[in-house]
């Protein structure tokens, strides 16, 4: 894994945990409307949070916007 992790860019890194949640969410809503089992477990799953909305969601800095660290 560290390998792997290691080839990846921190922006392909964020973009893959972004994948992962967005695959979460939307399992989690079609297993809990199917009255299902989702194939995983919460204890199994060890993947951060997405970081910097601001970024992703505007696409960069913004020199005037006092929402910025």
């Amino acid at each position: 894994m560290q390998s792997f992790k290691k080839k990846l860019s921190k922006d392909e890194i964020e973009f893959l945990r972004r994948v992962w949640w967005s695959y979460y969410i939307h399992e989690n809503g079609s297993y809990l409307f199917s009255l299902r089992y989702p194939p995983y477990q919460e204890m199994d799953i060890c993947v951060n949070y997405p970081t910097n909305d601001f970024f992703w969601k505007y696409g960069g800095q913004v020199a005037e916007c006092y929402l910025q660290k």
